[in-house]
């Protein structure tokens, strides 16, 4: 009896921490399960106070979150739109108060494998019901498919299903890496590309290869000459796989169509292959040399954009020529408009202080934190476009990924629990 409600205790705690991706797709809901997290804080910070272990994961997590959070302070001093500034900015502290409790309880290596199990299945059933819906024109939870978009999962917000399955396909590929069957390991990549490679979104697609790349080095320093089968096959299943896929998905020659055209001289062609982020990045940088200290402030993009673009600029035409673009479309070029100088110097201090904890780390906890800091580097990739590093979706994503990958680094050592 004992060990059935030990059982369901740690099912519960492996449910909390893995529901915000759980409810990601639905709106807004994922804030849900941050605020859950984020109110849980000062009780677990008082039955963990006393544990050498979460104090330095705790010292660890605080730099973090300073990186992160002094820039967006500073940006609002004299921000084109001081209110939503200031309100951003307060408001990251939830990401703070989370990540307590995320490191309080899955500082534990039992707690962070049950947890990888049930984020796994959830990327996978992601990408299940993707297929599905792409094959029958509906999904398991009744959405049918877009002509626009594949959403899968994400229903009327298409835009975000490739590229967020991208970004957190090592929370599924890292836990079928760890299983001894080869042909599942296969099988799973194959199923999270063919749904990354039918959504659409090229954001997702470029991912693919970096993600590729990483998991094939690791199997080359992991088993040497022996790998080059695997290699092999998994190349020549990728390749046959994105050729059924170019030949039977419209969506997708459309996509491919579209890039092509980037090739063409004139600028116009270069605007449509970039989906009008050509003219977005030209104003950023504008932005960036009028204010190189602290930015225009924390999601005033789009507040300061009509000052920094011509007047048919099709984004000030759709916001009725007193608004633009919502970001920059691009992680560091948005840290270094919205924070200035001060925002990249802070998210460059944040990677290199995750690379640096990995570093330092013993073996048992990098490999623990390795899925979720992948994770982090492929949403900070720079060679893509990308959701808003300071709106909702995006910078609650990131810290719950922050969250448990400080978790995973700081997990309890038999001298811990004195």
């Amino acid at each position: 009896m004992q060990q059935l409600k030990s059982a369901w205790r740690e099912a519960l705690l492996a449910l909390l921490g893995g529901a915000f991706l759980i409810l990601l797709p639905f709106s807004r809901s994922a804030e849900i399960a941050l605020l859950l997290l984020a109110l849980a804080a000062p009780y677990c910070w008082w039955l963990q106070r006393n544990k050498p272990g979460f104090q330095r994961g705790l010292r660890y997590l605080s730099l973090l979150f300073m990186a992160f959070v002094i820039p967006l302070l500073l940006s609002s001093l004299d921000s084109y739109a001081p209110q939503k500034s200031w309100l951003q900015s307060l408001a990251s502290l939830r990401f703070y108060l989370a990540g307590i409790t995320l490191l309080a309880i899955f500082a534990d290596a039992a707690r962070q494998r049950l947890l990888l199990r049930l984020l796994a299945w959830v990327i996978l059933f992601w990408s299940l019901d993707a297929v599905w819906q792409f094959v029958l024109g509906v999904n398991l939870l009744g959405y049918p498919a877009s002509t626009e978009r594949l959403g899968g999962v994400f229903g009327e917000d298409v835009w975000f299903f490739g590229p967020t399955l991208a970004m957190l396909a090592p929370l599924a590929l890292e836990w079928l890496w760890r299983q001894p069957r080869r042909w599942l390991r296969m099988a799973g990549f194959m199923l999270v590309m063919a749904a990354v490679l039918l959504s659409g979104m090229r954001a997702g697609w470029l991912l693919l290869p970096v993600v590729g790349g990483i998991y094939a080095l690791r199997l080359i320093r992991y088993q040497g000459r022996r790998s080059w089968r695997m290699l092999l096959l998994a190349v020549v299943g990728a390749g046959l796989l994105t050729a059924v896929i170019v030949q039977q998905s419209p969506l997708v020659q459309q996509r491919i169509e579209q890039s092509w055209s980037s090739s063409l001289a004139d600028e116009q062609a270069l605007q449509h292959a970039l989906s009008e982020r050509w003219l977005i990045w030209q104003a950023s940088v504008k932005m960036v040399q009028a204010h190189p200290i602290n930015g225009v402030g924390v999601r005033a993009f789009p507040d300061a954009y009509p000052e920094f673009t011509q007047p048919d600029d099709p984004q000030l035409l759709k916001h009725g020529g007193d608004r633009g673009a919502r970001h920059a479309h691009h992680v560091w070029l948005e840290a270094l408009t919205d924070c200035g100088l001060l925002g990249l110097s802070g998210l460059l201090v944040l990677c290199w202080l995750l690379f640096s904890g990995w570093r330092q780390a013993g073996r048992l906890q990098r490999e623990m934190a390795a899925p979720y800091l992948l994770c982090i580097a492929l949403i900070v990739f720079p060679l893509n476009t990308h959701f808003s590093l300071y709106g909702t979706f995006l910078s609650s994503l990131l810290w719950w990924l922050i969250g448990l990958s400080v978790a995973a680094l700081f997990i309890h050592q038999p001298h811990d629990s004195a």
